[in-house]
């Protein structure tokens, strides 16, 4: 049926085909008029477009049978112009069909050519748009085509001698072709809209669009040579130069490159035109960001704030929270923050650099305090090992810029790397011009620290300093330590004078005592982190080695314990922490079950779990659980079942977030609770003589069954059934042999202490004092051997450090859950205890402590800070934080540029506590109810409105920059549907994925016959960041929550910007399209593929608002797929209408102005003229009179 009914179309086709062309017989014959033509040709076509009979074709063909064009038929041609009967694209296809046109005929064609260029647009359907576009691809190559034949055609008959006087009339013809070849090719490529169309026309006809630039390049070599004969005559070569001019402006003008002129005629040295490749797909967007940052028109705001606290807080916040995190992912943050503040890449250098510096100033009295303090570690692992990294992750980002717009030499490789060394050394240079700042670290530290870390910068690996340049470094930098130094003395020295002789002994011996503990700190840091660098490496070996001992590994880690923070530290600096957590997870899985062994390698076997579960816990709370999944993720594809103990215990019992699940849902977490009762006895007994059985022991099944027994303990003290003493010989039990049942017992007892009544603390809170105070006797008994026998005296092995370990991991834990608890102020806490304690305990409401950081920020960030602001995160969570951070920041700043740059820049930097979070409340919350107030709407105007969307933008794609695929939102509940992405790039590339997969990588060409989809336009054209073809990915971006609240975000915004023809919300679109394009530049189409064509439609069609220009619209068009090249086509068709249209009105307001003030002249021109007759006639009376 579909067949017949095609044919039955076809034939209708057909059929009329025949009666226009029996009709243009007629109207030639009977010499009709335009007019008469008009009519008739009307009433044949009915109200269908001449384009689909192919009537251009057909009158063009009859037009060109003699040896010039037949003048009645071209007449015709014209007024089906005139009249819309026939599109200007179709006369331009049927024009580049017609086969060895003789010169006068082609004359003459391209003399209607000229006539009618300015009407090269197309009023149909999506279709028709991209039949322009290709028609546009073939009429390219047709003028290249002809202008070569008639430079052949030349030199044939003339050879070397061109000169135009000396050429007959007849033999002229061909230079009037190339000129009026070159003419037409100046107004392409000086139209920014037939570029446009150009651009995706060579998209569609990528086989035309080689064979053009093929005959673009020979075309400049046959140039060139004639250009090189022909200089003795001056007209030949003038003209020759200018055909040459045009040819070498088009290549330079239509890859969209931002120098207009020609700065080489060297063809090797030219941009090379590489058709349908990413470079090109993509090579609008550069152009437009310079376009829209550097013309006055686009009014651009740089955004270059004065205080750089987003550098400052992202720095500190990976460097002390967050030590794990990739060097490659803290580098793309940089990086955001450097393209999107406009920040040079020296002045980034001197900014993280100065960051550090101030983060250790500041830690330096803390870390007298305690040598081994995380965050004075964390600080210098950071400085030594992360930053050089970092900085050569931040290199590549400043070599692919540079490769992409800036440099196009052979030799770039050279410029490049030089280019690098003075980004890093002008950074240096700023940093060694803040002297107060390095004063003040070299009163504190020695100067080893500069030297290792400007060691590193010129190893051979990293190549960011030469050797002449780091000695240039340290001369001065010692310099600066020898006058600080003296400085400091002469000041004591004016202290001393001024007081009494006690005072002065007492302020020499403390400036002695404080002068040599700071050189001993320094010393003894440097080395411990160096030391513990490489203890990092020699565990790992040894614990993979599979003929290792059991004793030895649990010797290993035993010894360990002495320094495990600074371990930590160095294996987090360095990437190891995964790996590190992943082998402690392996020995820990490992040694769960019992194997059958005997006593004595069941007591081993239990001593190595316990070491290895206090080790993770207190990894986990200083690094939080995303170290444990991405060491999981990578080890536990294959065995899934014993591995999911530690982790289920810890999502349960070490939550991320700093509050606790209620105590009855971490026991209703575990299945089967059944099976934990037959080990109750051994815990719960009256008798702590009892023999502590270790064989057949499953060791996961008695931390879970310590956390019921703890409940049944408590509950029977609570109902006075059992008495303290009881108590204190259970708690006893639980921590004399292995700690990671008294620690598991903890965590219990952190969420009952939230849901207990008051009267009932004190209960919870002996418990746990009971759980830090150490058991005498094992640590009297605590040994560093096992010994050969199966006694209790294998137990005690390492006790002493595993308890150590346990109290302080319990400690922290402590103040993290339950800061109000009197045991967070005991002596030897942490520092992070501190500073986090009087947030947690102030009685202020959180908008007020939230306020008083906020305002302090204005001065100084200091590490302080850092700690406040995540334990106001935890504590009011993700929608408060984002809530209150953004009301005080947009409602209380003056409301000028200088402000509000501020003001993102600070929020972006305190977002990163949660980017995911901070994002989601951004996409989902914030935006939305600030664009729905009524109060607002009054401040949706520039630049608030830049500034809120830019804030949104640059959070949300730093957040998309972190998630790995398939692993961090495994929600199944939420997806994208169809009606969302409808209209979408996103949405017909997932529908082209679709059916090719159904028709198994087979698809077919326009005739039916089946082709590889590897020679599918459309796969040829993919971008290099579109999603992979694999249908799990298209599943991962329908369910990532960010891409949902993404697209939600879209869809409300095109929804309530066009309610009203006039409305505040017009400017957010607009804004919300140049923010994605300044900010995002090449990987804006990762959100304008979530956009609809719709809202693209829309912003062209607000003739009183801004449209965006052609390039502009260009640059939001995601044309990855045929159906988006389509409607890509018909848009920038759209807008060229709307721009002729305004054009048209304007003209037509100024003649209607010209013709107001004309006609006013007349009329007072006439009234002097009147008045000057009267007057005449009134003297002549006058005169008769007398």
């Amino acid at each position: 049926m579909v067949i017949t009914m095609m044919m039955d179309t076809s034939s209708t086709v057909t059929s009329t085909s025949f009666k226009i062309k029996d009709l243009l017989l007629r109207a030639w014959r009977e010499r009709w008029t335009e007019i008469e033509w008009g009519r008739e040709i009307k009433r044949l076509l009915r109200g269908v477009s001449g384009d689909v009979y192919d009537l251009a074709d057909c009158m063009l063909r009859q037009a060109i049978n003699g040896p010039v064009t037949n003048s009645l038929l071209m007449l015709y041609l014209n007024h089906c112009l005139d009249s819309q009967i026939i599109s200007f694209g179709a006369c331009i296809m049927a024009i580049t069909k017609i086969p060895d046109l003789k010169p006068q005929c082609m004359n003459s064609l391209l003399d209607f050519l000229i006539r009618y260029k300015t009407r090269t647009n197309c009023y149909g359907n999506d279709d028709e748009c991209i039949a322009l576009c290709r028609s546009l691809v073939t009429f390219v190559h047709w003028l290249h085509s002809i202008i070569l034949s008639s430079l052949n055609e030349l030199n044939h008959e003339f050879g070397s001698n061109l000169d135009p006087t000396n050429i007959l009339t007849i033999d002229n013809i061909h230079w009037l072709i190339m000129d009026k070849s070159c003419q037409m090719l100046r107004f392409i490529i000086d139209s920014s809209y037939l570029k446009a169309l150009l651009y995706i026309g060579r998209m569609e006809e990528q086989t035309v669009w080689k064979q053009c630039i093929q005959l673009h390049n020979e075309l400049i070599m046959k140039l060139q040579q004639q250009m090189s004969q022909s200089s003795s005559s001056s007209s030949s070569s003038s003209s020759i130069k200018s055909i040459f001019d045009t040819i070498q402006a088009f290549q330079t003008k239509i890859e969209w490159l931002s120098n207009d002129g020609i700065t080489n005629t060297n063809v090797k040295k030219q941009p090379n035109i590489q058709p349908l490749d990413t470079e090109i797909t993509n090579s609008i967007i550069p152009v437009v960001y310079q376009m829209m940052t550097t013309r006055p028109e686009f009014g651009y705001i740089q955004y270059r704030p004065l205080s750089h606290h987003s550098i400052r807080i992202v720095v500190s916040f990976y460097a002390i929270l967050d030590p794990s995190c990739s060097n490659e992912l803290i580098a793309n943050y940089l990086a955001i923050i450097a393209r999107s503040f406009d920040l040079s890449l020296s002045k980034l250098y001197c900014e993280i650099l100065h960051t550090c510096l101030v983060g250790l100033i500041d830690t330096h009295n803390l870390a007298n305090e305690d040598r081994k303090n995380i965050n004075y570690h964390a600080w210098i692992a950071f400085l030594l090992f992360k930053i050089p990294q970092i900085f050569l992750q931040l290199s590549h980002h400043r070599i692919k810029l540079r490769k992409e717009i800036r440099f196009q030499s052979e030799d770039q490789s050279s410029v490049v790397d030089n280019h690098h060394h003075s980004d890093l050394e002008s950074g240096i240079d700023m940093l060694m011009d803040l002297g107060p700042c390095i004063d003040q670290f070299l009163l504190r530290y020695k100067t080893e620290h500069l030297q290792k870390l400007f060691d590193s910068f010129k190893e051979p690996q990293m190549n960011l300093l030469s050797a002449t340049s780091v000695d240039r470094y340290m001369r001065e930098i010692n310099r600066m330590a020898l006058s600080a130094s003296n400085d400091s003395m002469q000041n004591n020295l004016y202290n001393n004078d001024t007081g009494s002789d006690q005072q002065q002994q007492q302020q020499q011996t403390d400036s002695q005592q404080q002068s040599s503990s700071s050189s001993l700190d320094a010393l003894s840091s440097n080395i411990l982190i160096f030391r513990a660098e490489h203890t990092v490496t020699s565990i790992l070996a040894p614990l993979y080695m599979e003929n290792c001992k059991i004793e030895e590994v649990a010797g290993i880690i035993c010894r360990m314990q002495h320094s495990f923070d600074v371990i930590l530290c160095a294996a987090a600096s360095n990437g190891l922490l995964p790996k590190f957590a992943q082998r402690l997870m392996e020995l820990n899985r490992s040694n769960i079950v019992s194997r059958g062994e005997n006593v004595r390698s069941s007591q081993i076997r239990a001593v190595i779990f316990d070491i290895t579960f206090i080790s993770l816990c207190s990894l986990i709370e200083q690094y939080r659980s995303d170290v444990l999944l991405e060491s999981n993720s990578t080890n536990n594809q294959s065995d899934n079942s014993n591995s999911s103990f530690f982790i289920n215990w810890c999502r349960w019992n070490i939550p991320s977030t700093n509050a606790c699940y209620a105590p009855n849902v971490i026991l209703s977490s575990y299945k089967d609770e059944s099976k934990y009762e037959h080990l109750l006895p051994q815990l719960i007994t009256t008798n702590d003589m009892t023999e502590f059985r270790t064989s057949l022991v499953s060791w996961d099944e008695m931390c879970i069954a310590a956390q019921f027994a703890t409940a049944e303990i408590l509950n029977a003290w609570i109902h006075d059934q059992i008495t303290e003493d009881d108590v204190r010989i259970f708690i006893d039990r639980l921590k004399s042999r292995l700690c990671s049942l008294g620690l598991s017992a903890a965590c219990w007892l952190f969420a009952k202490l939230e849901t207990i009544s008051a009267e009932h603390q004190s209960k919870i809170m002996m418990m746990l004092q009971e759980l830090q105070t150490p058991s005498t006797s094992m640590i009297n008994s605590s040994t560093e051997s096992f010994s050969n026998d199966a006694n209790e005296t294998n137990l005690a092995f390492g006790y002493k450090q595993r308890f150590l370990l346990m109290s302080t991991t319990l400690k922290r834990l402590l103040t993290k859950y339950v800061p109000h608890t009197k045991l967070s102020t005991m002596n030897n806490s942490p520092t992070k205890t501190g500073t986090t304690l009087p947030i947690r305990l102030s009685k202020s409401p959180l908008n007020t402590m939230l306020d008083q950081c906020l305002h302090m920020t204005r001065k100084h960030f200091t590490l302080k800070l850092i700690y406040d602001f995540d334990g106001l995160y935890s504590l009011g969570g993700p929608r408060w934080f984002v809530t209150q951070v953004f009301r005080y920041l947009f409602n209380f700043c003056d409301k000028t540029v200088v402000c509000l740059q501020d003001s993102v820049d600070l929020a972006y930097g305190l977002f990163h506590i949660d980017l995911e979070q901070c994002a989601l409340v951004l996409l989902r919350h914030t935006l939305p109810k600030f664009l729905l107030s009524k109060s607002n709407e009054l401040h949706l105007t520039e630049p608030i409105i830049s500034a809120l969307i830019r804030l949104t933008v640059i959070t949300t794609y730093s957040a998309l920059e972190q998630l790995e695929i398939h692993e961090l939102y495994p929600d199944e509940s939420l997806e994208l549907n169809d009606n969302l992405l409808e209209n979408t790039a996103f949405y017909y590339k997932r529908r082209e994925h679709q059916s090719n997969s159904s028709n198994q990588n087979v698809v077919t060409n326009g005739n039916g016959n089946p082709m590889d989809v590897g020679d599918n336009p459309i796969d040829e054209n993919s971008w290099s960041f579109s999603i992979d073809s694999d249908t799990t990915d298209y599943q991962w971006i329908l369910k990532e929550p960010l891409y949902i609240e993404l697209v939600h975000l879209f869809q409300f915004i095109m929804e309530q910007s066009f309610e009203y023809e006039f409305s505040p919300w017009l400017l957010v679109p607009i804004s919300l399209m140049e923010q994605i394009l300044l900010n995002l530049r090449e990987d804006a189409p990762k959100f304008l593929q979530f956009i609809s064509f719709n809202l693209l439609e829309a912003m062209i069609h607000l003739g009183h608002c801004q449209s965006p220009c052609i390039e502009q619209l260009l640059a939001y068009l995601v044309l990855d797929t045929s159906r988006s090249r389509k409607i890509g086509a018909k848009l920038i068709c759209q807008l060229e209408l709307v721009r002729q249209y305004v054009d048209r009105q304007r003209n037509g307001s100024h003649n209607n102005r010209n013709v107001q003030q004309r006609l006013m002249m007349t009329m007072k021109s006439k009234q002097t003229t009147s008045i000057n007759q009267q007057s005449t006639i009134a003297i002549n009376n006058n005169n008769q009179q007398h």
